[in-house]
């Protein structure tokens, strides 16, 4: 009668402190999701940060914006002349 009620208390103790809603794996899949939202967040911050700088390139550095625009809409200024190179497939 011992080992059986040993048994059911050890059968209980895995049950709840290792597989139940707070056990030891539970605990374990939590800290590794909390380890990837950390670096999610880290890195969301770090965009944040770039993005910011950027705006506030766009709102105060003419030089800046005179390159995002000739790089993107590939404007030119006034008597620039735009050579267009054709790659031969061949």
């Amino acid at each position: 009668m011992i080992i059986l009620g040993l048994l059911a208390f050890i059968a209980f103790f895995i049950i709840f402190f290792v597989l139940g809603d707070y056990g030891l794996y539970n605990l374990y899949k939590l800290r590794r999701r909390k380890a990837a939202i950390e670096t999610r967040i880290d890195s969301l911050k770090t965009e944040q940060k770039r993005l910011k700088n950027r705006i506030h390139k766009l709102k105060t550095d003419s030089e800046y914006i005179e390159k995002v625009v000739r790089n993107k809409y590939r404007m030119t200024e006034e008597g620039e002349k735009v050579f267009r190179v054709i790659e031969d497939k061949n």
